[in-house]
């Protein structure tokens, strides 16, 4: 290339949001996981937390993305459904079939339940017991109750969540056909060059 030229540069990517997302979903799960004398990690329940959701969020960006790629009219029709309404979409395209009771269907099922707890957080008034004890067995302060969302935040759900995004990508990588998967699932870059002047 002359220096002092003019030259044209032209770069597209092809951004696969489900790539960055898990990136921090995994982190996460990693971070929230104990250490090896089985000592809980610091704030472990906000890693839980952060990689569930995350994970949620890259199933919403793999989906929309595998959609547009096999559907021209995917943003129009499908974008605004819910994460499962999506899927369906996606089962019904590529022909595969889900059964919503087994594994990982029915994990994405409890993970977008818990994004939508997270998402729209609503009040819950949470009672446990009454207890019954000899009073010189019940502790002087009792713990405080965990809300439903606040129970499911544990390492075991979030390595879960991890597993069941792997698990979703692997069978509808394997289903889409191979001309559309480096559009559907892989980030990619082209650039061109083109010399206007020397």
């Amino acid at each position: 290339m002359n220096e002092g030229g003019i030259v044209e540069v032209r770069q597209e990517r092809n951004y696969a949001p489900h790539k960055n997302l898990m990136i921090i979903a995994r982190d996460s799960e990693q971070a929230c996981r104990p250490d090896p004398q089985g000592n809980p990690s610091p704030a472990w329940q906000s890693h839980a937390a952060v990689a569930m959701t995350f994970t949620a969020l890259a199933l919403e960006g793999l989906a929309n993305t595998l959609g547009v790629a096999l559907c021209p009219t995917w943003i129009d029709t499908y974008e605004r459904k819910p994460l499962d309404d999506k899927f369906k979409a996606i089962r019904r395209l590529l022909g595969i079939n889900i059964d919503w009771n087994k594994h990982p269907w029915s994990s994405l099922t409890n993970l977008i339940e818990f994004r939508h707890a997270m998402v729209h957080p609503k009040h819950e008034l949470v009672v446990e017991g009454p207890f019954t004890a000899a009073a010189e067995h019940l502790p002087e302060f009792l713990d405080f109750p965990l809300s439903s969302v606040e129970r499911a935040m544990t390492p075991e759900n979030a390595l879960l969540a991890i597993r069941t995004f792997d698990d979703i990508f692997d069978v509808l990588y394997q289903a889409t056909p191979e001309h559309t998967r480096l559009a559907a699932f892989h980030d990619n870059t082209r650039s061109s060059r083109k010399l206007l002047r020397s």
